[in-house]
């Protein structure tokens, strides 16, 4: 008998504990789905950059703006540096009243008028592209919200989406179409400016190429550290909006209570918070941009130096290293405007991931039943309502169940 209870013991044990471990294996594969689908809804820069591909029309026009606008503003030096040139060159000759800089400055004047008008024109189609696209990305977002399940409210404060609707979304965008627009600008810039060094000196282009390396590792790690500090920055920023919506959509209840310094406390703690990440990632600043000023002017210094070793002996013509010298300062600014491109895609995508989440979050209970449903669904309903093992619990407590097989 008494072999038999524990054989029976053992055998409710087995069950319980298979039981057990099947619910585990339930919940892991909960948390695993749950994880894929926020890496699908996860922000990219090409899921970013389709923001604004979706104008590819505008796109089209604002590029080719760009690009005349680009060449126009690489010319600039090239005929300031002419024109200096053949001031030096008259006053050595004694022939500066002959006017030889005149044609090199009126043409400066030109193509000074062409690159302010274009950039104009550029910069006023990007201001296009970056309200569409806002009014995309807000759309979308305010669409899937309005299709969730009631319980999704229950968990989710209203002051956090409305953070996510008005704060993160125009940060997205506007980083997004900005950095768009001076990322093509930049490479542009970059491509014509190469090859006018290219045609001046050979040696001095590629000396001018040697902190290229360690500002691009620089960058990597200076946007990684951003991102992260970004999406927590957004966090604590909405998490603060949701306590001051609290407060101010229930202000009779606060003062019933005399509840105003505690709501105080709370919501600058949630300042606090947020003015500890900005600390930190001014420090990030610090450094970074040290850096990034430090390490360019020292290769200007470096080719200055090489380009009148050559000229002294007779490899380069002096008057020639102005233009250098006006090249290289505009490749340096596109070397961090590049480093400044990356990092604020960092922000952005920083800031997009709770956007993207809500994004596409799918809703537990959709508003439509599927169509299999609709068509097994009689004709003439009949009313009748049965309940058998009814069970319940609120999304806001999951763990606790109301209803216990009701019948």
């Amino acid at each position: 008998a008494a072999s038999g209870v524990s054989l029976a013991s053992d055998a409710c044990n087995g069950s319980a504990s298979g039981q057990l471990s099947r619910e585990e294996k339930e919940k892991r594969e909960k948390a695993m789905k749950a994880k894929r689908e926020r890496e699908q809804r996860k922000p990219t820069v090409r899921r970013l950059l389709q923001l604004v591909t979706a104008d590819w029309p505008l796109l089209i026009l604002a590029c080719l703006l760009l690009i005349l606008a680009a060449i126009s503003e690489v010319l600039l030096p090239h005929f300031t540096s002419l024109t200096i040139s053949e001031i030096i060159k008259a006053q050595e000759k004694g022939t500066l009243a002959t006017r030889p800089f005149k044609e090199p400055a009126i043409k400066l004047l030109i193509t000074a008028a062409f690159c302010g008008i274009l950039s104009a024109c550029r910069g006023a189609t990007f201001i296009w592209i970056g309200a569409r696209a806002s009014v995309r990305l807000r759309q979308g977002l305010f669409e899937s919200l309005t299709h969730q399940e009631i319980g999704f409210f229950d968990t989710t404060k209203t002051g956090e989406l409305t953070s996510r609707m008005t704060q993160d979304c125009q940060k997205v965008t506007d980083q997004v179409t900005i950095n768009v627009n001076v990322f093509c600008r930049t490479i542009v810039q970059m491509a014509t400016t190469l090859v006018f060094m290219l045609s001046l000196s050979v040696p001095l282009t590629a000396v001018s190429f040697v902190s290229v390396p360690v500002i691009v590792v620089i960058s990597k790690k200076y946007g990684g550290v951003m991102r992260e500090l970004s999406e927590q920055t957004q966090k604590a920023l909405a998490e603060a909006n949701s306590v001051a919506e609290e407060s101010l959509s229930s202000m009779a209840t606060v003062r019933m209570f005399a509840a105003e310094g505690l709501e105080n406390i709370r919501f600058g703690g949630k300042l606090s918070v947020f003015a500890s990440l900005m600390c930190r990632q001014a420090r990030f600043y610090i450094l970074y941009l040290s850096g990034s000023i430090f390490l360019p002017n020292s290769v200007t210094a470096l080719v200055l130096f090489y380009g009148g070793k050559l000229a002294m002996e007779g490899q380069f013509k002096a008057e020639s290293l102005l233009a250098i010298w006006a090249y290289l300062q505009t490749m340096n600014s596109n070397f961090s405007t590049l480093g400044d491109f990356y990092t604020n895609m960092v922000q952005a995508i920083g800031a997009a991931t709770r956007v993207f989440e809500l994004r596409g979050r799918e809703p537990e209970l959709p508003l439509d039943p599927p169509p299999e449903a609709a068509r097994r669904a009689p004709r003439l309903p009949e009313g009748a309502l049965q309940m058998e093992g009814l069970r319940f619990n609120y999304p806001a407590r999951p763990d606790i169940e109301v209803l216990k097989g009701l019948t």
